[in-house]
């Protein structure tokens, strides 16, 4: 860390944050434990210098060791300040940002809400916004949130209804990439997760897919499965302006592939026998 510091201070930022960076990956490699400061320091020192990527290597792999609900929050804001997401990113992290308990304030609600659009994802909205109004942080004379909720359970009835003729054309073999990632979008967000991987694997390789956003729920999707093994690989192949989501998706695989694997039971050490005395 002293050596990493006298980079920093040098303004050899780049160096300095390589230097830590193989500081903490040897000492994970030889078993021992990692201070949390080293990755704050890490992560202070890149996000201040806007250090792309670095900032989500530090990051990601800071919430792997030491995830938390304030340090996921962490995480997910530095992702947010240094980019500018469309719809679709935004949508993907704050499913994120979901799942790892980071929702607290009115104005994260009112972001994920937006970005599903009751009239798309009328579900997903409808759960979100009830989960916020159970939490307290939503306040029910929202008129935005309310007329969100009016749309998503005046269109769920119908959109439930299209899901078998929506699934039938996206198996069909002349289905548009279009129809196949609807498919894909739709069982996600009624968490069906079987069929809506079945849908984004094949979108996957389609001429005109946006293969970011595809690739990003693929993984949700094998994530929420347990297959983790599948849904780092997914993740791992999403670059471009989704980078950053994709790494801290794949530090979140990485804590449920923790807490899934059973405990390592501690081997009895072995009681010699004496030999029987002659007779």
């Amino acid at each position: 860390i002293a050596m990493a510091e006298s980079f920093i201070s040098e303004g050899r930022i780049p160096e300095g944050l390589n230097y830590l960076s193989s500081a903490i990956e040897s000492r994970k490699s030889s078993g021992q434990m990692v201070d949390e400061a080293w990755y704050r320091r890490g992560l202070c020192v890149a996000y201040n210098n806007e250090v792309v990527p670095q900032v989500y290597d530090f990051a990601s792999s800071w919430i792997a060791a030491y995830p938390s609900e304030t340090n996921w929050r962490d995480a997910i804001n530095i992702a947010r300040n240094l980019n500018t997401y469309d719809g679709g990113e935004m949508l993907d992290l704050m499913r994120l940002s979901h799942r790892v308990g980071a929702l607290k304030e009115k104005y994260e609600y009112i972001d994920y809400v937006e970005a599903a659009d009751a009239r798309r994802l009328p579900n997903e909205v409808k759960r979100v916004i009830e989960e916020g109004y159970a939490a307290g942080i939503v306040s029910r004379d929202d008129i935005y949130i309310s007329d969100a909720l009016s749309t998503a359970n005046s269109r769920i009835a119908a959109d439930e209804a299209d899901l078998p003729a929506l699934e039938r054309d996206a198996r069909g073999a002349s289905a548009g990439v279009r129809t196949v990632v609807a498919a894909g979008d739709a069982f996600l967000s009624y968490s069906d997760y079987a069929k809506a991987e079945e849908f984004y694997s094949k979108a996957s390789d389609m001429p005109g897919a946006d293969r970011g956003e595809v690739l990003t729920r693929l993984g949700i999707a094998q994530l929420e499965q347990g297959k983790f093994d599948a849904a780092s690989a997914s993740f791992a192949q999403v670059g471009g302006n989704r980078l950053p989501i994709a790494k801290l998706w794949s530090a979140y695989v990485s804590e449920k592939a923790a807490a899934a694997a059973p405990a390592v039971q501690p081997t009895a050490p072995a009681v010699a026998q004496a030999e029987a005395p002659a007779t």
